[in-house]
């Protein structure tokens, strides 16, 4: 594999991590888009404008990493028998190890909070970090984040 797919494959993962990051950032804003009057202010617009650029676009470059992955003729070959789903895969790696961890764990803090603290900014914060290492989970445990680190020698089985 060249220098340049290599770099493809991590700018395709960077750019996923950057939409992951801003759908996560735009959970923290809700709390504070409605005013304590009750209307709407110009922060509303851009937690939705946050949102939504960062939802289509972790599902955009999470395709772009698929359409990639299956373009890769030499990576299909030599990867045939690996066929692991990212959402249904625990524990696969260092990294996903974390992200699995940790969201388990901000899972069970969300229900805490929503139960006992009720408190939305709290909540929110529970949020936002649940659905980064969400997304870091159904990544870092899939096929697709196999083929982004690849070893630049073709496996010999």
């Amino acid at each position: 594999m060249s220098q340049k797919q290599k770099s493809k494959r991590k700018r395709l993962f960077y750019m996923f991590l950057v939409f992951l990051i801003i759908l996560s950032i735009s959970f923290l804003f809700m709390p504070f888009s409605i005013g304590t009057d009750g209307k709407i202010n110009a922060l509303v617009y851009l937690t939705g404008a946050g949102f939504w650029v960062g939802l289509i676009g972790t599902i955009v470059s999470s395709i772009m990493i698929n359409v990639s992955r299956k373009a890769d003729l030499s990576f299909q070959e030599s990867h045939a028998k690996e066929k692991q789903f990212g959402l249904t895969h625990f524990f696969m790696n260092g990294y996903a190890k974390i992200a699995d961890i940790s969201m388990v764990i901000l899972f069970i803090g969300l229900i805490v909070s929503q139960m006992l603290i009720r408190n939305s900014v709290i909540t929110f914060i529970f949020i936002s970090l649940f659905v980064f290492s969400f997304g870091m989970h159904c990544m870092l445990n899939g096929i697709n984040y196999i083929y982004i680190n690849a070893d630049k020698r073709k496996r010999r089985e």
